[in-house]
């Protein structure tokens, strides 16, 4: 069981104010969608494996 650290993000992200900008890293998938899904208000994108281009690229 974990000790609570990606539900303290997720909660510090939608109490932030819409302004506010985050850079979320992990290296789980499960992870990332986790994130995706309880952060639906914000504007969240992530690197896809299918285009071709590295991650820093892919996510501008």
């Amino acid at each position: 069981m974990g000790s609570g650290k990606t539900s303290w993000a997720i909660q510090h992200m939608e109490e932030a104010l819409a302004s506010k900008k985050f850079i979320y890293i992990t290296p789980f998938k499960s992870e990332v969608e986790r994130v995706l899904n309880a952060c639906a208000n914000r504007r969240f994108v992530h690197p896809e494996n299918n285009k071709g281009i590295n991650k820093p690229e892919d996510i501008k």
